[in-house]
């Protein structure tokens, strides 16, 4: 018998974002995690699934920040600095 180590995500990507090949931007993964083993044993083998995990999801994630690019910017406003909210103070911004 064995348990799971399952992980999904979905990405909310903004417009515009050019497609993957080969990817989506919803994704399920299962690791399987074999029972009736010693808790040693157990947990070894969970830990060397979580790193295959985190492998493949920064792989993805990797592909989609790259397809992204710069469109993410125009979706989040910069922040104010102190430097910069001091200047247009001296502007008369």
């Amino acid at each position: 018998m064995t348990n799971n180590l399952s992980i999904n995500y979905e990405l909310k990507l903004p417009s515009g974002t050019r497609n993957v090949e080969n990817s989506t931007p919803s994704r399920e993964y299962n690791y399987p995690v074999p029972t009736g083993i010693s808790q040693d044993e157990y947990y070894k083998a969970l830990h060397k699934q979580a790193m295959k995990a985190k492998s493949q999801i920064g792989a993805d994630l990797t592909k989609w920040r790259n397809a992204v690019g710069n469109l993410e910017d125009k979706k989040v406003p910069k922040k104010r600095t102190k430097e910069s909210d001091e200047e247009e103070n001296e502007t008369g911004e």
